[in-house]
């Protein structure tokens, strides 16, 4: 990691890597019914993607896409393709198991809870990094 610098080349940040992902199913949308000019700005996409690093999540976000109808050859692929994968071969099933439908949340004090639990853990965290690298 580069701290202190405004602009990294070499690392950039996860949102910095959803809008080109982001941008690049915005194109495929508008561009759908041009063929040519939409392959075209998605290699620009994915041009611009390497050269800042971080065309291999934006390709995944396409391969995501572009399998969403094939489940069992998206999974396939992202085995094959993401180092490590086995680690976590078991967030594969509960994706395909999501039915689109929202959750429960509840009411009172269980929806607004994980608005104090996130930043919370990641204070605990801080405070442990401050004790043990001080």
């Amino acid at each position: 990691m580069h701290y202190g610098t405004v602009l990294s080349f070499v690392d950039q940040n996860v949102l910095f890597r959803l809008f080109a992902g982001f941008l690049a199913l915005c194109i495929i949308d508008r561009f759908s019914d041009k063929p040519m000019i939409q392959g075209l700005l998605l290699i620009g996409i994915l041009i611009a993607a390497y050269l800042l690093n971080m065309s291999y999540q934006v390709a995944m976000m396409l391969v995501f896409y572009f399998l969403s109808e094939k489940p069992i050859v998206r999974d396939f692929i992202n085995i094959l393709i993401i180092p490590g994968t086995f680690l976590y071969l078991h967030s594969f099933a509960l994706i395909e198991l999501y039915n689109g439908k929202r959750g429960f949340v509840g009411k009172g004090i269980l929806k607004y809870s994980f608005y104090i639990i996130y930043p919370l853990h990641l204070f605990v965290l801080y405070l442990l990094r401050y004790i043990v690298f001080k």
